[in-house]
């Protein structure tokens, strides 16, 4: 696969998400900030973790959307499972990231820190 083919592939072109100097080192630090977010929440030091420049939910597993290059979301949820702190049913999960696909993503921040703060609740008793 050459370099246009790869960029059509992962929706890495001009519009929506464009490549730009910094781009790799852009999005490890917001999705790194969501994941560090969830681990604190999940190690008990801290009792809320916002990432305000997290909330990136339009990209998908296989490429780029809407402005978002990785799914931060996800990342984080990833690591409250990993943690075995979750213990709400997959089902919750699901439907939870049903209303925040759909919400508008200046709300991201805000949803990602209620849903944390929901998901986590029977485990950290918050």
């Amino acid at each position: 696969m050459n370099d246009r083919d790869a960029r059509r592939r992962f929706n890495l072109q001009d519009g929506d998400c464009p490549v730009f100097y910094g781009v790799y080192e852009f999005y490890q630090l917001y999705a790194g900030a969501s994941i560090s977010a969830a681990r604190e929440l999940t190690r008990g030091r801290f009792d809320i973790a916002i990432n305000w420049s997290g909330g990136l939910h339009h990209a998908r597993r296989s490429h780029a959307s809407g402005f978002c290059y990785v799914n931060d979301v996800v990342l984080a949820i990833l690591e409250l499972h990993e943690s075995h702190y979750v213990t709400r049913p997959s089902s919750f999960c699901s439907q939870f990231l049903t209303i925040f696909s759909s919400v508008s993503s200046s709300s991201s921040s805000f949803l990602l820190f209620v849903f944390l703060r929901v998901f986590l609740a029977d485990s950290l008793q918050l």
